[in-house]
């Protein structure tokens, strides 16, 4: 067997094909190793990226794709001020909040996918 590869205009050796492809039962592993440098599409190879710690989800929502607009509750009728001050006040901060836990997760996501070159930026 040759000590070299063929990728291409470029060689890989044995050794270095072995650190970054594994086989077992299931198929070829592309990293053998968290450690292992991998690029994809012409992007510089990195180790694998961090992992993005579960967002908790205490909403009690359900997820339907789309993140949708908090309106203010309404003003009528006059009984109501004093609710609609405290859900304005309480209730729609803490909702806000979730969808900015949420699209700053998203975000972290998108990052660490794009970073190896999963996708594109």
């Amino acid at each position: 067997m040759a000590n070299n590869f063929n990728t291409g205009d470029r060689g890989i050796s044995a050794a270095q094909l072995a650190a970054t492809v594994a086989t077992n039962s299931a198929g070829s592993i592309l990293g053998a190793s968290s450690t292992a440098l991998i690029g994809l599409w012409g992007t510089a190879a990195v180790d694998q990226p961090a992992a993005v710690t579960s967002l908790t989800d205490n909403s009690a929502g359900a997820a339907t794709d789309t993140l949708q607009a908090c309106p203010d509750p309404g003003d009528t009728p006059i009984t109501a001020d004093a609710l609609r001050d405290d859900i304005v006040a309480n209730l729609l901060p803490a909702i806000r909040n979730n969808f900015a836990d949420l699209a700053a997760k998203m975000n972290t996501v998108i990052s660490r996918l794009r970073e190896p070159g999963v996708i594109d930026t």
